[in-house]
């Protein structure tokens, strides 16, 4: 019954993009972009100064 049909096991996955090239370098390039727009973004960020502790009323 199976005769003629195409093969089920041989089909390219939808990992097999990862291995063109071309998609590789535009992937790359986004990931750069996104990682130089996440370190201006928390280049800005400061460090917020410790609180103070309560201090203990002595008891009278």
């Amino acid at each position: 019954m199976r005769a003629g049909l195409p093969t089920s096991h041989a089909r390219r996955g939808s990992a097999f993009d990862y291995n063109i090239p071309a998609k590789l370098a535009e992937e790359r390039s986004r990931v750069e972009k996104a990682e130089a727009a996440y370190a201006a973004e928390t280049a800005r960020w400061r460090t917020r100064p410790e609180r103070r502790k309560a201090v203990k009323k002595a008891a009278e």
